[in-house]
């Protein structure tokens, strides 16, 4: 990027100095002609130039003329000659005795007001005599008409003097660069202001800034009288004037400084209105352009201010404080134009270069920005290599967390199995402990907040962990009965060997003499499925929970686990965003089983299935054997009756597969879509011919229809496997 602007402001010194040196070759010869005789409709007079005459003109289109001899020396005589005025922003011809000149620049003719400057060439015939009678006849079309501010001159020259040509290609040059400058850097700005408009409001305001400050040079160029006429000086009025405000906003968005108050359009409005009273050719320059100077100005001290006191906040960076100081020395290099446009001409010479102090702005300000973006770049570098070396650190101390967990996991696990051997081998006793209230701390380790729920077992509790004050479940037994203690203590074995987003997670399991035995677990931020009717029937939402369970069904069914009381009340539905998340819960009586999806587990064997007493017995059945302890009356079976597959009530409990799991999901999906609501009884299959059901739901699948009506199948063997739920059922989109 420096590169290129490096290239760039050399290109434009070849452009400005190449070829001033080389007006004509040898000795040049020059007079500067200051004393004329001004002749216009009101007045006639003797003048010296510089001058402005335009008191003596008409605030209307008119003519004047200016008269003069000039004594020409010896040397200068039978050579060809220049005459050329420097300043005069008017249509002018001259007549060099009775004979009119073609001008060496001839300006467009339908333009109210010429570019200037001026140049006509003299042939040596002319230029014969010792003395030449000179006549400027000038069009006066706007108040700068009569504003002459240069001293015509007269060289043995082509095309002009060397100083002349100098001024012209500068001023030409620094109106062309202004120009260009702004546009590109403008456009640049506009396309970072679009494409990352919440974080880049400076851009935008540079964008203003680009857009106003463009007028100046456009004068300058003449490229604003083919659109705005004889108005388009003040549209280059109001151009500075809104350009210089968007400027003290684009340092503020760009430092830090803060937004500025709202009264601070007002510095815009009072030249507005001065251009909407006096908006005409003949009385812009001497009402508006002081007006639109005194308002620059004020900005420009506020800048000032701005930058110095950046500057000596010693942490402040160079392109931060150079930034507000970019204006105030445009305003420097301005002062030339702003000399001639209060009437007091071209203090400085001919050059007027406050074209140039506009694309200064716009260079400064981009190469700032420019510095600022690579030192983003540098910052972003040095952070991505610290975030890179942190999520080393993380990765690292989350694979030592997941270890822990993994041991925690397992001794959660080992020390249920411990206390279900033990439990299992004493004499059935039991007592009832008082509930727990709002604030009572258990085992110094937990805070009690409130009572979530209540179940045929036990007691869940909103708790807060003293070590780190994160809020869990506790489920703790109400009847502590060893065998009831037993069953307790085998679903904290089953649910420690799930690791899934769809089954609750346990945190402990302990057993005290002060508390007794109790569960912690996650805590979800959500109600049961029971709970959520409202939402029955609701497509989308009832397939991602179906899918959630299917899914979880497969963690289990993968461990040889069977949950045996799938219902609603026990299918916890947590949002994730605008998703629900649900999550299996309530493994009371869940248990182990060798008929898995996959392989059974090792270390799974010799691991007996549990019961429990929180659902009360339905039917008597032959016991059958088990490798661990009993926990199960001989022939008990436990569940919901109306979620229960019929083999429970056939075979008991403990020799049911993971079937019955599938067959308690087909009848929750039948309730969620289709408000088919199980009652004791399995619902007929003629009910649920496919059919009907896509009558009732035209926008399900038809195959997922079939599997819902397979989930229900009488044979366990016909009904499909949780993952084949998950892969046909509801597959993933």
């Amino acid at each position: 990027m420096g590169r290129l602007i490096h290239i760039w402001i050399g290109a434009v010194v070849l452009v400005l100095f190449g070829g001033c040196a080389g007006a004509d070759a040898g000795s040049t010869e020059m007079i500067r002609v200051e004393r004329w005789t001004f002749t216009s409709e009101l007045a006639t007079e003797s003048v010296t130039l510089p001058v402005h005459v335009d008191a003596d003109l008409p605030s209307r289109p008119s003519t004047y003329s200016l008269s003069a001899n000039v004594e020409l020396p010896a040397s200068m005589r039978g050579t060809v000659l220049t005459f050329a005025v420097p300043h005069l922003l008017a249509h002018t011809d001259l007549w060099v005795d009775g004979q009119r000149l073609q001008p060496l620049d001839a300006p467009p003719a339908d333009q109210y007001r010429a570019l200037g400057p001026h140049r006509w060439q003299l042939s040596p015939d002319m230029s014969e005599t010792d003395r030449l009678s000179l006549r400027l006849e000038v069009r006066s079309t706007w108040t700068q008409a009569g504003w002459l501010d240069s001293v015509p001159r007269l060289s043995t020259t082509t095309r002009g003097d060397a100083a002349f040509l100098r001024a012209m290609r500068l001023n030409a040059g620094f109106g062309v660069f202004g120009f260009v400058a702004l546009c590109l850097t403008g456009f640049a700005h506009v396309v970072v202001f679009v494409s990352s408009r919440r974080r880049v409001s400076a851009a935008g305001y540079f964008t203003l800034e680009a857009i106003f400050g463009v007028t100046y040079p456009a004068f300058v160029c003449g490229l604003l009288q083919p659109v705005f006429g004889v108005y388009d000086a003040a549209v280059m009025g109001v151009g500075l004037i809104l350009t210089t405000t968007a400027n003290v906003y684009f340092v503020h968005a760009y430092c830090g400084l803060g937004r500025l108050p709202r009264w601070w359009w007002m510095w815009t409005a009072i030249p507005l209105v001065a251009y909407l009273v006096w908006p005409g050719p003949f009385s812009m320059s001497t009402h508006g352009a002081p007006v639109t100077i005194a308002v620059m100005f004020a900005n420009c001290v506020y800048q000032t201010f701005v930058g110095v006191r950046l500057y000596r906040t010693h942490k402040a960076p160079v392109h931060r404080w150079i930034v507000p100081l970019a204006w105030p020395m445009a305003h420097v290099l301005s002062l030339t134009d702003f000399a001639a446009w209060i009437g007091h001409g071209d203090l400085f010479g001919d050059v007027r270069s406050g074209a140039f102090g506009i694309g200064f702005v716009a260079l400064v300000q981009t190469l700032a920005l420019s510095r600022q973006h690579v030192f983003a770049l540098r910052r972003a570098d040095g952070l991505n290599a610290e975030l890179t070396e942190r999520l080393a650190l993380l990765q690292a101390k989350n694979a030592e967390v997941e270890r822990l967990n993994t041991d925690l996991r397992r001794q959660i696990e080992g020390r249920s199995s411990d206390l279900v051997a033990t439990l299992a081998s004493l004499e059935t006793s039991g007592m009832a402990l008082a509930p727990w209230t709002s604030g009572t701390v258990v085992d110094q380790r937990y805070e009690v907040i409130s009572a979530l729920g209540h179940g045929g077992m036990g007691d869940v509790y909103l708790a807060r962990r003293l070590a780190d004050d994160r809020e869990l479940a506790i489920k703790r037994l109400r009847a502590q009965g060893v065998a009831d203690m037993a069953r307790f203590a085998r679903e904290a074995q089953i649910i420690s060997k799930v690791q899934h987003p769809n089954v609750i997670s346990i945190e402990d399991v302990e057993m005290s003499d002060s508390a007794g035995m109790y569960l912690v677990m996650e805590l979800v931020e959500g109600r049961s499925l029971q709970l959520h009717q409202d939402r029955y029937g609701d497509l989308d939402w009832c397939s991602a929970v179906l899918r959630g369970v299917a899914e979880g069904l497969v963690a289990l069914h993968a461990l040889g686990i069977v949950h045996r009381d799938l219902k609603p009340s026990n299918i916890l539905v947590e949002t994730d965003g605008k998703h629900p998340r649900p999550k299996l819960a309530d493994f009371g009586i869940s248990g182990f089983t060798g008929r898995m999806d996959t392989p059974r587990p090792a270390s799974l064997d010799g691991v007996e299935e549990v019961a429990s007493a929180e659902t009360a017995p339905v039917r008597q059945v032959p016991r059958l054997l088990a490798e661990g302890p009993a926990l199960t009356e001989s022939g008990v079976v436990f569940g919901t009756p109306r979620y229960m597959a019929p083999e429970c009530s056939e075979l008991g409990a403990r020799a049911v597969g993971t079937a019955a799991d599938v067959y308690a999901f087909g009848l929750i999906a039948l309730e969620l879509l289709f408000d088919l609501a199980p009652t004791t009884r399995a619902p007929p299959l003629r009910d649920l011919d496919l059919e009907g059901l896509r009558t009732r739901c035209p926008a399900c699948d038809p195959d997922a229809l079939a599997v819902l009506i397979q989930c229900v199948d009488p044979e366990p063997d016909a009904r499909p496997t949780a993952q084949a739920l998950v892969d046909a059922l509801l597959p993933s989109e």
